[in-house]
């Protein structure tokens, strides 16, 4: 009996194990291939909002000197909230913790933002 269990069923083992495990694999793999899909799109979106060329200047708003628009800044806003009513920064610098600067004097007019959300500001004086 143990000779017929090694000749015929431990063969059938590996087999089956074998199958089932390029079955995972397939399965890691084709998992792994939506996620790249999913983060191309991405790497695309952001390539496209990116793409301004230098016959497009940076228009800055001066609506940012205007203290009541301040005063509509709110903890966890996201930054494309507060592009829209302060416009665009003249300096950004951070990475979790990220600081738009509206004017060039340093800690003077600006909003800190924590992971992409508003955590705190100092309005123009």
């Amino acid at each position: 009996m143990s000779k017929v269990l090694f000749r015929f069923i431990l063969p059938i083992i590996f087999i089956v194990l074998f199958i089932s495990s390029s079955f995972a694999q397939q399965s890691t793999i084709d998992r792994l291939e939506r996620r790249i899909a999913e983060l191309e799109k991405r790497v695309a979106l952001l390539e496209e909002k990116l793409s301004i060329t230098p016959s497009q200047p940076i228009q800055y708003s001066e609506k940012w000197k205007d203290r009541s628009l301040w005063r509509k800044l709110r903890n966890d806003m996201s930054m494309d909230q507060v592009e829209s009513l302060l416009g665009i920064p003249k300096t950004i610098t951070g990475g979790n913790d990220t600081y738009w600067y509206y004017s060039l004097e340093t800690w003077h007019s600006y909003v800190s933002f924590y992971k992409g959300r508003v955590d705190g500001w100092k309005e123009p004086d």
